[in-house]
């Protein structure tokens, strides 16, 4: 089965309703507050079709290879 992937801002992403099997946030939704979190997972359960997944993700801030990469990047 082919797939396409969409990279777009959760708040102004502009699909129907119930237009993806799945949908996916990795490592973004941590960034914003609780009211912008609420607002972005209610926009993007909207895009999920009936059947679909929404798939939030974010790192575990006492992970090693975690708190590695980001001392790194901090350097």
């Amino acid at each position: 089965m082919p797939v396409k992937l969409h990279n777009k801002s959760a708040f102004t992403m502009k699909f129907p309703s119930e237009s993806f099997d799945y949908v996916w946030n990795g490592g973004v939704i941590e960034h914003f507050n609780d009211k912008e979190k609420i607002l972005m997972i209610r926009k993007m359960w909207n895009l999920v079709k009936p059947g679909g997944k929404l798939l939030i993700s974010f790192p575990n801030a006492h992970d090693f290879p975690f708190i590695l990469a980001k001392k790194i990047l901090e350097l």
